[in-house]
């Protein structure tokens, strides 16, 4: 599967999202200014390559 590209993947994160389903280890996938993707770290890092990692 090809990998999607996104300018920036926030890692190792405790996101709260609106749901307030808390996600642990978490990542955000954001393309411009746009946040496109939000979930568990591995299910982030398996789907998208970024330019930058924080």
């Amino acid at each position: 599967m090809k990998m999607e590209r996104v300018d920036l993947i926030i890692r190792n994160a405790i996101i709260i999202p609106v749901s307030r389903r808390i996600i642990f280890k978490g990542s955000i996938g954001i393309l411009g200014d746009r946040i496109i993707a939000v979930g568990k770290d591995d299910d982030i890092m398996n789907r998208y390559s970024a330019e930058r990692y924080i």
